[in-house]
């Protein structure tokens, strides 16, 4: 079982990885920008999310379901080429080289998702 990634346009699609890989994918994401997941509501702890910081849209989101919106792709367009580099370099210094590509190109294929999406006025669905 895994999670995939499409638009509801039909022209992107890919395998995300699994449940616990879209966790991990995440929580290097949060580490990327100094928050430590478990602290934050949602994910164990009781620290709200703020709604101006990067990726509010995928931190507050279901790891198995769901969609993001045109509106929302919108929004994390600019994360994910902003915050890119931070991204890169906090994986490469947390995983071994093998898990650094994973993770990296898992990244480079969300921010493609996210960028037809909001180009294109679809919704993003996660399933």
């Amino acid at each position: 079982m895994g999670l995939d990634i499409v638009c509801d346009c039909g022209e992107i699609g890919f395998r995300a990885g699994s449940y616990s890989g879209f966790g991990d994918w995440r929580e290097l994401l949060a580490r990327s920008m100094g928050i430590i997941l478990g602290e934050m509501w949602g994910f164990g702890g009781d620290t709200m999310w703020h709604l101006d910081i990067e990726f509010v849209e995928l931190f507050d989101h279901s790891d198995c379901d769901g969609e993001l919106s045109h509106e929302e792709c919108t929004r994390l367009k600019d994360d994910f080429d902003t915050m890119r580099h931070p991204f890169v370099e906090a994986v490469s210094a947390l995983c071994t080289g093998v898990d650094a590509e994973y993770y990296i190109e898992k990244y480079d294929l969300r921010r493609e998702a996210v960028r037809h999406c909001a180009e294109n006025s679809c919704k993003l669905v996660f399933c």
